[in-house]
């Protein structure tokens, strides 16, 4: 059985870490897989099997930048990279820079996948003129590389160089009868029955929750449903000002990150999906396998995932545009039952079983 070393930074509140949970407890069954992380946190519920091989290297409370230059993280990952086949960088950037050198070091085939356009990424980074060219360097001498969708496989291409023998377009998968089964449980929160909107991610720029918020102020306040927007992150004060400075605070909560967010999305009017950028955007197929119609931004990558008929789009940025999609779907129930219909096909396409197939058959080639 092919052993693999796997990095991640953390089990902490994302869709790449979600996407990694299932991927890594349904290929243990091929492969002896040990998951290891930069730090400390795992916010995410582990099933069993994946729980006895997770291993976490850096202190909870250290900073994750210091985690990654401290060198007993690095030798402990080499040592154990030494006792593996593969080394596999389950995130772009700095997990990617510290499991590829680990792999080097210890002289062990590495591959890589990545969740984001790279290029959108990193422009907005302070560090943007360190990471374009080390992110050229590694991915030019990756032994594989696996982009979770057309629009992230394009830009690697168009932006760093990277070879098309060396790149594998696979999509997320979802585990759809764990995202069902979960969406019946009580919700963690006490809802307005079913009249609200639901929105997941980061709480991030990238994310466009501040452009959901001010398309929500220009809804009329006698038919206005309640937002619910599920996440933790770096803008969670600016968008508590800007939700007080625009008067909504009897009707858009924050109730940060929720283990289980299925339960609240399955009984949501709508999900909306606001992002200025995307890679791929699972939480809008956890939507879809909760039978939930979908609102989004207009943007490649989301188009891959929910097809060009499956969500209501909008201009990126657009809040007037966005104001009048939630109007339309909050009325029309023909409308709503169509893309609900189309969404569940959608989600069924990409079922673990399905996608981690493809993940088996390259494990297996390198």
């Amino acid at each position: 059985m092919k052993r693999i070393l796997w990095v991640m930074p953390a089990l902490q509140g994302g869709g790449a870490e979600r996407m990694t949970i299932n991927l890594v407890e349904h290929l243990s069954l091929y492969f002896k897989i040990k998951l290891v992380l930069i730090k400390n946190i795992i916010e995410y519920d582990t099933p069993p099997l994946l729980k006895e091989n997770i291993k976490s290297l850096g202190h909870k409370k250290l900073p994750l930048k210091l985690c990654y230059l401290s060198p007993g993280v690095l030798n402990s990952l080499i040592l154990q990279a030494k006792t593996s086949d593969l080394v596999v960088g389950g995130l772009e950037l700095s997990p990617t820079y510290v499991s590829f050198l680990t792999a080097k070091l210890a002289g062990r085939p590495f591959l890589s996948i990545v969740h984001s356009v790279l290029s959108e990424h990193i422009t907005y980074s302070p560090l943007s003129f360190i990471h374009f060219p080390l992110c050229k360097n590694i991915y030019k001498n990756c032994n594989q590389i696996i982009a979770v969708s057309n629009s992230v496989g394009n830009d690697l291409y168009k932006h760093f160089g990277i070879k098309e023998k060396k790149l594998k377009i696979i999509l997320n998968p979802i585990n759809i009868k764990y995202v069902q089964e979960m969406a019946l449980a009580e919700p963690d929160l006490n809802l307005n029955k079913n009249n609200y909107l639901v929105s997941v991610g980061r709480l991030s720029r990238q994310k466009g929750f501040d452009i959901l918020i001010k398309a929500f102020s220009k809804m009329a306040p006698e038919t206005r449903p309640d937002l619910i927007i599920l996440g933790e992150g770096s803008e969670r004060a600016s968008l508590s000002n800007l939700i007080k400075r625009l008067g909504l605070s009897k009707w858009v909560y924050m109730p940060g990150f929720i283990k289980n967010p299925y339960s609240i999305i399955s009984r949501a009017r709508a999900f909306v999906f606001p992002s200025r950028y995307e890679g791929f955007g699972i939480a809008l197929l956890e939507a879809m396998a909760c039978g939930i119609p979908i609102v989004a931004s207009q943007i490649s990558p989301i188009e891959e995932v929910c097809g060009k008929d499956g969500a209501i789009y909008f201009p990126p940025g657009n809040e007037e545009a966005l104001s009048q999609a939630i109007v339309k779907i909050s009325k029309d129930n023909t409308l709503r039952k169509n893309l609900i219909d189309i969404g569940l096909k959608r989600a069924k396409k990409l079922d673990i079983e399905k996608v981690a197939e493809k993940y088996r058959e390259i494990f297996n080639n390198i």
